[in-house]
């Protein structure tokens, strides 16, 4: 024996993945939005990041500066001329 149609059933049931559809819908666009705040974050992360590697290669350079101009000293005369 088949089974009885039960269209109030299958209304239900269409109304749920309808409104299913529309989350999904909703929760694609977040996942969007944090995917763009993440490639924003890291783009920020990446710029702070070579920021501070040249901060440290100018920390070295001013660091070496004292002993390289020393070295090019002796009494009141200079070794080398530029």
């Amino acid at each position: 024996m088949a089974k009885k149609y039960d269209n109030s059933k299958y209304q239900s049931l269409k109304s749920q993945k309808s409104a299913n559809e529309k989350k999904q819908e909703l929760y694609k666009s977040e996942i969007n939005d944090i995917e763009a705040e993440i490639e924003r974050l890291r783009s920020a992360y990446n710029t702070l990041d070579d920021a501070k590697e040249a901060l440290e290669d100018i920390k070295n350079i001013h660091s070496n500066m004292p002993t390289f101009y020393g070295s090019l000293w002796t009494g009141n005369k200079a070794q080398y001329f530029l």
